[in-house]
């Protein structure tokens, strides 16, 4: 404890010189101390969060959350806390700080108020428009918002960065529109996407170039929003159809690269019948070169492209099937939990008799039965009766004559 203060200080106002809105314990501002904070918040019941809430996460939240180490415990806060009048509250004093946060590449705590408010259901907070307003950018302009958050570049830095590259080269080339990814962007979109917050990220998205698309999913880091754009259920169908049908015609060029296979399969998941049908004819000319790929090949199996050889009948008949199958397989899997949490709510209401008197029942049954069991002894023939017809067979009578 003496080395954390040592170090750290007991107020944020002494670390860095953060302001600060009151006292906060050194153990919040430790790398390996805000590990403690967040396990116990994992573990606390309702009163002890309101009581963490209210003497600490309530006065201090915002130089918590702008904090490099302590605002991992708010995320964590944000997550587990159960009142909906605090998670309101915290809402309310970060929304307006998403700006500064973003700048501080703090994503977490932004996607964690993003999940916040929609697990309480507080519909109050339109964060399409926070985040268009962090990004400086113009109502005519919102296109650009999914490029802003990837790239987490404001809409006047964005907008000099593309003139830029619209200008010849030295030699008199054109330059290339160059799409910058983030790793923080890319986990910001994702949360975003997760929870179905598309708005006016849908226009950005299914509006990029084929040489964007190529870039972005063959990127590391950006390909995992595409891949949770296409993935998440919260996301509508007519979204996902909307960016399949651009993508569809660099499938062969994603389909031999690791981060691009993924996107393939996800579109494959994501698509209709007819998506699927030009799906897997872009793909059908350039078979050899996908098959001999170690990704193509994957996502030529996956894909049931085999079948489609065949024919465009046979080949939906062997989906349907595989469909079938699969809601088999979940209809089961469905009724085992609901009958799990049946057996879980009659233990909770104490219709289930006693595990106690459940064995006890059990030890008289086993004590009432013999432990060994004696075997009936077989009677055994002696020579005479099988060997004389039962007519002779009479006591005494000797088998000599």
């Amino acid at each position: 404890s003496s080395g954390i203060n040592a170090e750290y200080g007991d107020t944020v106002s002494e670390y860095k010189g953060v302001e600060t809105f009151g006292p906060l314990p050194a153990v919040l501002l430790h790398d390996k101390g805000s590990y403690v904070i967040q396990s116990l918040i994992k573990v606390s019941d309702k009163a002890e969060l309101e009581d963490l809430f209210t003497k600490y996460y309530k006065p201090l939240i915002i130089p918590l959350s702008l904090h490099p180490v302590a605002n991992y415990t708010v995320q964590t806060f944000l997550e587990h806390v159960m009142s909906r009048d605090a998670a309101d509250y915290i809402c309310s004093q970060l929304v307006p700080l998403f700006e500064d946060l973003l700048a501080e590449s703090i994503t977490g705590v932004v996607i964690g108020v993003i999940k916040c408010c929609h697990h309480h259901g507080l519909s109050s907070y339109n964060f399409m428009e926070v985040l268009r307003d962090a990004f400086h950018l113009p109502e005519d302009q919102t296109h650009l918002l999914f490029r802003c958050l990837l790239s987490l570049t404001t809409h006047d830095i964005l907008v000099e960065k593309i003139e830029s590259y619209k200008k010849p080269t030295q030699s008199g080339k054109p330059r290339r529109d160059r799409f910058e990814a983030t790793l923080t962007g890319s986990l910001l979109l994702q949360g975003l996407f997760n929870i179905g917050e598309i708005g006016l990220l849908e226009e950005g998205i299914c509006g990029l170039s084929e040489d964007h698309l190529v870039y972005l999913s063959c990127n590391v880091q950006s390909s995992h929003a595409l891949q949770a754009f296409l993935t998440s259920t919260a996301v509508p169908a007519t979204a996902k159809h909307r960016f399949i049908k651009t993508a569809v015609f660099v499938t062969s060029k994603l389909v031999i690269t690791p981060p691009g296979s993924r996107i393939v399969e996800a579109m494959w998941s994501a698509a209709d019948s007819d998506l699927k049908c030009a799906i897997a004819q872009a793909l059908m000319e350039r078979e050899q070169s996908i098959k001999d790929n170690t990704y193509g090949a994957i996502v030529w199996r996956n894909c049931n492209l085999k079948t489609f050889k065949l024919g465009v009948k046979t080949w939906e008949d062997s989906e349907r099937k595989k469909k079938r199958k699969i809601e088999t397989f979940e209809k089961i899997l469905k009724s085992e939990e609901d009958k799990k949490c049946e057996e879980e709510g009659t233990k909770e209401n104490g219709n289930v008799p006693d595990t106690a008197s459940a064995l006890a029942g059990k030890e008289e049954k086993e004590i009432s039965e013999p432990l060994v069991k004696k075997k009936k002894k077989k009677k055994v023939k002696s020579v005479e009766d099988s060997i004389l017809p039962s007519s002779k067979r009479k006591k005494g009578i000797s088998t000599n004559g």
